[in-house]
C-alpha cells in the first residue's frame, strides 16, 4: 500500500512540476486566481485553520472580510508556488518587475556575514534567489523539511539552483545552530523563515495580543556572533510588481534574545495588518 501511495505522490509531483513551468510569466496572476480559488474549496481542513487564525488576528473585521482575506491568500500562495516551480528560468523577468531599494548598510554589513530573517509573508520563496545575487557573501538558507520525500527532493533542487546552501531543521537543533554559527564566523550569511512553530526549545512572545511559542534560532545566533540581523520580505504592490522591504532589527549589541524576537514579531504584525492577503494563514501558528 505504501508503494502505491509513494508512486501516486511521485506521479502527482512530477506532473505538476512539469506542467506548471510551462505557464507564461504574464499569465501567472490569472492561473493563480483560478487555482487558488479551487484550492480554497478543495482543502476544507486548512481553510478551517486559516479561518481560526484570521479570527484571532482580526476580531473586529466582519466574517465576510476575513473570508475574503483568506480566499485571496490562497491565490497568493499558489502564485508563490508557481513562481518557485518556474525558477530560476523566470528570474530576470521577476527582477525587472521588482523595486529594489536595498539599504547600502545591508549590503555593507553582508560583506562580513549577516542574519537575514523573513516570514511566511509576501513572496518568501523568491528571496534566496535575490540574496544570492546581491549580497556580498555566501549564504545558507534554513528550511523545515517536508514529510513528503519527493516534494522535498524537488524543492531542494530548485532552492539550491539559486547558488545558496540549504540546511533543513530535522536533526539536532543545537547541532544546526553550531553549523550556522561557524558559517557566520567565517563571514558567510544565513537566511531563515523565522515565524515557525517550534517543536521544542521555544521562546514566548506576544503576537496579535496573544502569547505564542516561537523558534528563537536567529536571536540565539545574534547573541553568540553579534552579527547584524535584517528582516527582509518581498511584497506584491501591483498585479506584476513587487517591492523589497528591509529593516535592521538589532538596535545595539546589548539587545536581549527575547527583545529581538519581540521586535521581529511586532514588525511582522504591522506588515500583516497592511498586507493581510499575502500572509500564509493556513499555518497553525497559534497552536501551543
Amino acid at each position: 500500500m505504501n508503494n502505491v501511495k509513494n508512486f501516486a505522490n511521485w506521479l502527482l509531483i512530477s506532473t505538476v512540476s512539469t506542467i506548471i513551468p510551462l505557464i507564461p510569466f504574464r499569465l501567472v496572476p490569472s492561473f493563480s486566481i483560478i487555482l487558488g480559488g479551487l484550492a480554497f474549496y478543495v482543502f476544507p481542513s486548512r481553510k478551517a485553520i486559516a479561518t481560526k487564525n484570521a479570527e484571532t488576528c482580526f476580531p473586529s473585521k466582519s466574517r465576510a472580510k476575513r473570508i475574503d482575506i483568506i480566499f485571496r491568500s490562497y491565490q497568493h500562495l499558489i502564485k508563490n508556488v508557481i513562481f518557485l516551480l518556474k525558477m530560476p528560468s523566470i528570474y530576470k523577468e521577476l527582477e525587472s518587475c521588482t523595486d529594489f531599494q536595498t539599504p547600502k548598510q545591508l549590503l555593507e554589513d553582508s560583506k562580513n556575514g549577516i542574519i537575514l530573517v523573513t516570514a511566511h509573508l509576501g513572496m518568501w520563496e523568491m528571496l534566496p534567489f535575490l540574496a544570492s545575487k546581491y549580497l556580498e557573501s555566501e549564504i545558507s538558507i534554513v528550511y523545515r523539511d517536508l514529510t513528503e520525500k519527493n516534494a522535498n527532493k524537488l524543492l531542494t533542487k530548485i532552492r539550491t539552483s539559486a547558488g545558496s546552501r540549504v540546511h533543513y531543521i530535522k536533526d539536532s537543533e543545537s547541532d544546526l545552530l553550531k553549523k550556522l554559527e561557524t558559517e557566520l564566523n567565517l563571514g558567510h550569511s544565513i537566511g531563515l523563515v523565522a515565524d515557525q512553530r517550534p517543536r521544542k526549545n521555544f521562546f514566548k512572545v506576544k503576537f496579535f495580543g496573544r502569547e505564542i511559542n516561537t523558534f528563537g534560532g536567529f536571536s540565539v545566533l545574534h547573541e553568540r556572533t553579534k552579527k547584524p540581523v535584517w528582516f527582509v520580505t518581498l511584497l506584491e504592490d501591483g498585479k506584476h510588481s513587487w517591492k523589497l522591504e528591509s529593516h535592521r532589527l538589532d538596535s545595539s549589541d546589548r539587545i536581549s534574545e527575547i527583545e529581538l524576537l519581540q521586535k521581529y514579531y511586532d514588525l511582522l504584525q504591522n506588515l500583516i495588518e497592511s498586507h493581510p492577503s499575502q500572509y500564509y494563514w493556513i499555518h497553525n501558528r497559534f497552536l501551543g
